[in-house]
C-alpha cells in the first residue's frame, strides 16, 4: 500500500503533467518509489491487479472563473480509459473550491510498470486562473491478491443508448475484465445485470467520465439492487456548464451494499436529472465498475448512514458541523466503538492500523444558488490533510439543484482510541442544502 501527498502548487496547466509525490509510504514487496528520482512514478514490484483511489482537492485563488482540472490515471505514460476524474468545476463567483476523484481497478500490471497521476486544466475563461491543491493530493494503491473475490468491468453506453441522459433510467452495459466466483455476468446477454452469488456485503466503486454540449446539464447515476436504488445509491456531481470550454465532467459513487441474498442483481443506471439532451461517455475514456465481496459478517467493517448534522438538517452550515451517524448497517464491535444515540458523530477505532474510508452523499439545494458544502474527515478533531470532497456545486438554474460527493481515502497509522468524525461546512453561498438520500459511510480495516 502507498499513500503519497503532493505539495501545493498551481495545478491547472494547459498541458497535462504528472504530479510529483513529495512523501510516500509503501510495502516494498509490491511498490517502489523515490521522492527525488522520478517522484511522479510508483513502480510495480509484483505483477497482478491493483486498486487505485486518487483524490485531488482544489481551490481557485485568482483569475476570472470556470476552471476545471482533469485527473488521469496513467500506466507507463498511457492513459487508462477508466481512470479519469473531472468533477472539479469551479465558478469562482461564490464558489472557489472543488475536487477531482478516481477509483478504479488496474488489471494485469507487470513488474516494472509504473503508475502516475496526471493533471490538466480542461476549462477556464481566459487562462488567467490559478488553481492550487488544498492540503494534499493523495494516491492510494493496493495490491489485490488473486484470492480476493472481485468483479470489474467497463462501459461506454447504456442498454437503451449511448446517451446517458435519457428520461427513463437505463443500465450501463458492462464488458467484464475480472469475474470471480461471487459474480455471474455476460457481456452478451443482459450485460447491464451482475448476479451476486454470495450472501452478505459488497464494496462498490463506480467511475463515469461524461461529456456534453448541453448548457448546465447534469445526469444522475443510480446504484440499484433488483432494480431498487440502494440506501444512498445516488451520484450527480457531473454538472457541465459548457461555457468557458467546460464540456466534460464525471460521476462517482462509492459505498458498501448490505443484506445481499444469493441471486440478487446489481446494476447501475444513468438518467436525466435536470435537462434533456445528449450526454455521452467522454471520448477515449470508459465508465468503470469495481465490486468486491466482503463476506457475510461485519468482520473489520463499520457501515453507517446519516441524514442530518449536529445542528440540524441543513448540510450547508456557516461553520463545520459533524455528520450524525444515527443508522448502523454493519458494526464490528471488536474494532470500532460507535453509538447511534450517544455522540453518533464519533467513531472510535479500537485497534491500531490502516483503514480505508469510503463515503458517499447526495444533496439538494432547493432555493440558494451556487451552494457547495465541503466534506472533511477529522481524527481527534484535527482535519486529515487532503481527506475532503467538494463536488456539491448547485447552480439552481436550469433545474440544477441536485449534487453529490464521493470519497475513497486511506487513513494511515491510526492509533487505538483515535476518534474519526466527518463534517460538512458551507464553501459556496449560504443557504439551505438538504439530503436527497442518506449519506453512507464505511470504514474497512486493511
Amino acid at each position: 500500500q502507498t499513500i503519497a501527498p503532493s505539495a501545493p502548487t498551481k495545478i491547472n496547466q494547459a498541458t497535462a503533467y504528472a504530479v510529483d509525490w513529495s512523501t510516500s509510504e509503501f510495502d516494498s514487496t509490491y511498490f517502489d518509489h523515490s521522492t527525488s528520482l522520478n517522484p511522479e512514478r510508483i513502480t510495480i514490484q509484483t505483477g497482478g491487479d491493483y486498486l487505485v483511489a486518487a483524490t485531488l482537492p482544489l481551490i481557485m485563488v485568482s483569475g476570472t472563473y470556470r476552471p476545471c482540472v482533469r485527473l488521469e490515471v496513467r500506466v507507463n505514460g498511457t492513459l487508462v480509459p477508466e481512470g479519469v476524474g473531472e468533477s472539479s468545476y469551479i465558478r469562482f463567483a461564490d464558489q472557489e473550491e472543488s475536487s477531482s476523484h478516481a477509483h478504479i481497478l488496474l488489471r494485469n500490471l507487470s513488474v516494472g510498470d509504473f503508475v502516475e497521476i496526471y493533471v490538466q486544466e480542461t476549462a477556464g475563461q481566459d487562462g488567467s486562473e490559478i488553481v492550487n491543491i488544498t492540503g494534499q493530493a493523495s494516491l492510494y494503491l493496493e495490491y489485490v491478491a488473486s484470492g480476493r473475490n472481485l468483479f470489474s468491468a467497463s462501459a461506454t453506453r447504456t442498454v437503451s443508448n449511448t446517451n446517458l441522459n435519457q428520461a427513463a433510467a437505463s443500465g450501463l452495459e458492462w464488458s467484464e475484465v475480472r469475474e470471480d466466483s461471487a459474480f455471474i455476468h455476460s457481456d452478451i446477454t443482459n450485460p447491464d445485470r451482475i448476479e451476486l452469488r454470495q450472501p452478505g456485503s459488497y464494496l462498490v466503486l463506480a467511475n463515469v467520465p461524461i461529456s456534453s454540449s448541453v448548457l448546465r446539464v447534469s445526469p444522475k447515476l443510480l446504484v440499484q439492487l433488483n432494480d431498487v436504488t440502494v440506501n444512498g445509491g445516488w451520484a450527480s456531481q457531473g454538472y457541465i456548464r459548457v461555457d468557458s470550454s467546460h464540456g466534460n465532467s464525471s460521476l462517482h459513487w462509492s459505498g458498501v451494499i448490505h443484506n445481499v441474498t444469493i441471486g440478487d442483481i446489481l446494476n447501475l443506471k444513468t438518467q436525466e436529472d435536470n435537462l434533456a439532451g445528449t450526454v455521452t461517455v467522454s471520448a477515449a475514456t470508459a465508465a468503470s465498475l469495481v465490486v468486491e465481496y466482503l463476506g457475510n459478517t461485519s468482520t473489520n467493517i463499520i457501515s453507517l448512514r446519516a441524514s442530518a448534522l449536529f445542528g440540524g438538517t441543513n448540510w450547508n452550515p456557516a461553520s463545520a458541523e459533524n455528520i450524525m451517524w444515527n443508522l448502523s448497517d454493519l458494526h464490528d464491535t471488536n474494532i470500532y466503538s460507535h453509538s447511534t444515540v450517544l455522540n453518533p458523530d464519533q467513531i472510535t477505532i479500537l485497534e491500531a492500523g490502516d483503514y480505508l474510508l469510503v463515503y458517499n452523499d447526495a444533496l439538494t439545494s432547493p432555493s440558494a444558488q451556487r451552494t457547495n458544502p465541503k466534506i472533511r474527515v477529522s481524527i481527534n478533531g484535527v482535519n486529515v490533510s487532503g481527506a475532503e470532497t467538494k463536488t456539491h456545486y448547485a447552480r439552481n438554474t436550469s433545474g440544477h439543484q441536485n449534487t453529490s460527493a464521493s470519497l475513497v481515502f486511506l487513513l494511515r497509522n491510526v492509533s487505538a482510541n483515535d476518534v474519526v468524525t466527518i463534517s460538512s461546512e458551507a464553501e459556496g453561498i449560504a443557504g439551505t442544502v438538504d439530503d436527497l438520500e442518506d449519506a453512507v459511510l464505511s470504514i474497512i480495516k486493511k
